[in-house]
């Protein structure tokens, strides 16, 4: 087709696609990059409409970390969930590029955090305290500036959380980011605790870890998928916990889907574990049956034991 105006609007449509792929690069338009570019509109506008209404369709799922000592519940993460008018779940790999891409992520980033409170109030409600909560932040939240912290605070005075019951995620290129060091200061500055997603996947220096008093470092599922056998990504975990030990940092491993794996991160001295194997990401109804039909708050255990009950190997929630 030599219509100019259609040359431009497929050129274009390249474009957005060779931008979704980093810097550069570049992409030739084709029939899968006109069916994607589609796609993608019509995900971002059923992603508008559904934050233009309050969030109709979105909710947040929790999914329980444990102590690798002890298997006790030390805090949760934060993880958006959209299922769509006609029943339809979208996957959080097809809506967050989008959002990211369309400038959408900083209002649903505002969404979550708001939504995260009023589900703490609600679990708090039926006796379910959560002492750490993982909120992600991405690198086009973090590119508004220090203006992202002071966001963030508004929300949990306006809703009357506690600052040191939030920790928030970032990737490890968000540590490498221009301007990035003024954002990462200002959440410390806040009382925010900040951890490192999907560590040993990007190219972060051990200084760039003490810089920012990086409080936790998440190691990529990818690095626990093949454990124990793998003796390369077994040597990788064993070298990141020592490491962060020295540094006083915690170690959270992601993906634990196997007693095998779990053991492992246990021995080598891993502090946190999340995973199928413990426990999937679930609403709050959800979290709030499993806390209570899996165990006793500490305190009650004490008392069981005080009193010669016998108390059963539960969950028990604990500061971490």
């Amino acid at each position: 087709d030599n219509d100019p105006s259609v040359l431009l609007q497929r050129a274009d449509m390249a474009m957005y696609v060779a931008k979704t792929h980093g810097k550069n690069g570049f992409r030739f338009f084709s029939e899968e990059i006109d069916a994607r570019v589609r796609g993608d509109l019509e995900l971002e506008a059923g992603l508008r409409q559904a934050l233009h209404d309050d969030g109709r369709g979105l909710w947040v799922a929790y999914q329980p970390q444990f102590c690798a000592q002890t298997r006790r519940l030390v805090g949760v993460e934060a993880l958006v969930r959209w299922q769509r008018e006609d029943g339809r779940q979208v996957p959080p790999s097809e809506f967050i590029p989008v959002a990211e891409q369309s400038g959408l992520i900083t209002v649903l980033g505002d969404w979550v955090l708001s939504q995260v409170c009023r589900d703490l109030a609600i679990m708090r409600a039926s006796d379910v305290d959560l002492p750490k909560v993982s909120v992600n932040v991405s690198p086009r939240q973090l590119r508004r500036g220090s203006s992202v912290v002071e966001r963030f605070c508004e929300i949990l005075v306006l809703f009357g959380e506690p600052v040191g019951r939030f920790k928030f995620e970032v990737t490890e290129s968000a540590l490498m980011e221009e301007g990035g060091s003024v954002v990462l200061e200002a959440f410390h500055k806040a009382g925010f605790s900040l951890s490192i997603d999907d560590f040993g996947t990007g190219y972060s220096s051990l200084g760039y870890l003490k810089r920012f008093r990086v409080s936790e470092i998440k190691i990529d599922q990818s690095f626990v998928r093949d454990l124990p056998m793998d003796g390369e990504n077994a040597a990788i975990v064993t070298a990141v916990v020592q490491m962060s030990r020295a540094l006083n940092i915690k170690v959270v491993a992601e993906g634990v889907e196997t007693e095998e794996q779990a053991e492992f991160l246990h021995a080598c001295g891993c502090d946190i574990l999340q995973g199928y194997l413990l426990a999937h990401p679930m609403p709050p109804p959800e979290l709030v049956a499993y806390v209570h039909e899996h165990g006793a708050g500490a305190h009650e255990q004490a008392e069981k034991g005080r009193l010669g009950g016998s108390a059963s190997r539960g969950v028990d929630i604990v500061e971490s």
